[in-house]
């Protein structure tokens, strides 16, 4: 008796699909945002492309695997020096055909956040799982991958908590005096 193949739901979705520090990161925008130049900066900074323009997203148990349609693999298009040969540029380290996707970034040219020590955690839901989602503006003026590879290193540290226990001991040491 034959098993019963196993069915994958697939969802298309349009962005560039990096692998970032070991991170999946998927960056959406409207068209000019500045999708690809921020993929073409990680790429200079030894990050891996894994799809450009079309992503398939499919459920695989618990994680979301991103892979690049075959047509695409390796090509990176950006407005203003045309169609990238990743592999060619970069070495063929700096291409993967699939990797597990872990948080969506947004570029928002219209994003004005409020000043805050930690702001509010935000969520997309792909193929019915909520992921992560960082919304951040390009023409903010320190550099997008920097900021997005800092909140990256930032995720597993508590800084906020961190400040406000020491404002809190600064505060008791100044009420005991």
């Amino acid at each position: 008796m034959n098993s019963p193949l196993k069915q994958h739901i697939t969802e298309t979705a349009h962005g560039v699909f990096m692998r970032i520090n070991h991170v999946g990161v998927f960056i959406i925008g409207v068209a000019g945002s500045g999708k690809s130049s921020l993929a073409l900066a990680l790429l200079h900074q030894g990050h891996q492309l894994i799809a450009d323009d079309c992503v398939e997203f499919q459920q695989q148990g618990e994680h979301i695997i991103g892979i690049c349609p075959p047509l695409l693999k390796g090509m990176l298009h950006q407005r203003e020096i045309g169609l990238i040969d990743v592999a060619m540029l970069f070495g063929k380290t700096a291409v993967r055909s699939h990797a597990p996707l872990d948080l969506v970034l947004q570029l928002d040219p219209m994003h004005r956040p409020a000043a805050t020590l930690q702001p509010m955690p935000k969520y997309t839901t792909l193929l019915g799982q909520q992921l992560p989602l960082l919304t951040l503006n390009p023409n903010n003026p320190a550099q997008l991958s920097y900021r997005l590879t800092s909140w990256l290193a930032m995720q597993n540290q508590h800084t906020a908590d961190h400040f406000c226990q020491q404002q809190a001991n600064l505060l008791q040491r100044q009420q005991a005096s």
